[in-house]
């Protein structure tokens, strides 16, 4: 303990001493990597709800929040968390535990990109197929768009009255910056191999071909992503799917009445049901957690030129995760203050 202290101590220092020789530095590269890795940095057990009565059983309370992204997600230091990477290795050390007998996922998450948010849901059923072990979803403040996506890998789907959820769809957001451009007098010339190749670029107009090929691809996302509502809300009818699927955002208690979720209820009530799905009459609730990054899965990746566990500052351009909007890309998104 003493060791771990001191290290985030000589961080501190670091730091502050970096800051205040920042100003004589100007024209230097402004930065240095602080090595905080501890011998063991993997996943560890803790105990969140006890029942009354002691049991060696459990369920595990798996978090997904914030954006989905293959990426680490940063922060304010850079080197943050891959959300996928930490999805995947908590599934497995759930099923490598023969005491963990349900999965609970709690979703607070306006949802992501669609090849992050696909991959996230494929692993969840993966889980469900090798274990058999069931799968309770609790949605909390937000779980649209891709966020309802991933919880329809889920046996049930729980969320609070107040939840935030749907928003079925697909979201493409350029810019462009020709009109001020050609405004102001400025001429941006590109040189590409194809018609296509530049399509996107906020230096450019899109053009109607261009326009018809993301067409193509948010069409086909989104077939994707109704074609899983159908299948794991098989209640609900064409037509009821057509009118829900329009991008639409609805409470908790909305999307039970629709049809969309099955259960309003608390948190503990699903972590309960949770455990009644796998045969238990109580199970201990545990989460995992980890103070600093570790690559436990295929999906992990480090930060630039810094090795795995330790923590690149850079005091030119400090990343703070929320500021800037999602990069180009294919989202299964509802994130109106940034998309309007």
């Amino acid at each position: 303990m003493e060791s771990f202290l001191s290290k985030y101590l000589t961080f501190a220092l670091l730091l502050l001493t970096s800051i205040a020789l920042a100003p004589l530095t100007a024209c230097a590269p402004q930065g240095f990597t602080v090595n905080l890795r501890p011998a063991e940095n993997q996943f560890e057990e803790v105990v969140v709800i006890a029942p009354e009565r002691s049991t060696r059983n459990k369920v595990a309370l798996i978090d997904v929040s914030g954006v989905i992204a293959n990426a680490d997600t940063g922060g304010l230091f850079g080197g943050g968390a891959n959300p996928v990477s930490e999805f995947a290795e908590q599934l497995a050390k759930a099923e490598r535990d023969d005491r963990v007998k349900a999965i609970l996922i709690r979703i607070d998450s306006p949802g992501g990109s669609v090849m992050a948010t696909e991959a996230m849901f494929q692993e969840a059923v993966r889980f469900k197929a090798k274990t058999g072990k069931p799968v309770v979803a609790q949605m909390m403040t937000t779980a649209a768009s891709g966020g309802f996506f991933l919880a329809c890998a889920a046996d049930e789907v729980w969320a609070y009255h107040s939840t935030v959820t749907g928003s079925i769809g697909v979201i493409m957001q350029l810019v462009s910056v020709k009109p001020a451009l050609d405004r102001w007098g400025v001429e941006a010339t590109t040189i590409a191999s194809g018609a296509n190749k530049p399509a996107g670029s906020p230096l450019t107009q899109l053009e109607d071909a261009q326009r018809e090929v993301f067409a193509s691809l948010v069409d086909e996302f989104y077939a994707g992503f109704v074609a899983v509502v159908r299948e794991r809300r098989p209640d609900l009818t064409d037509d009821e799917i057509a009118t829900l699927a329009d991008g639409r955002v609805l409470s908790g208690q909305q999307a039970q009445a629709a049809g969309l979720i099955d259960r309003v209820g608390t948190l503990r009530e699903s972590a309960a049901r949770a455990a009644e799905l796998a045969g238990l009459d109580r199970a201990n609730l545990v989460r995992y957690r980890r103070p600093l990054t570790y690559v436990g899965s295929p999906y992990a990746t480090a930060p630039a030129g810094a090795p795995v566990g330790e923590v690149e500052v850079n005091l030119v351009q400090l990343q703070l995760d929320g500021v800037t909007g999602p990069t180009s890309g294919f989202y299964y998104l509802w994130a109106p203050g940034l998309l309007d």
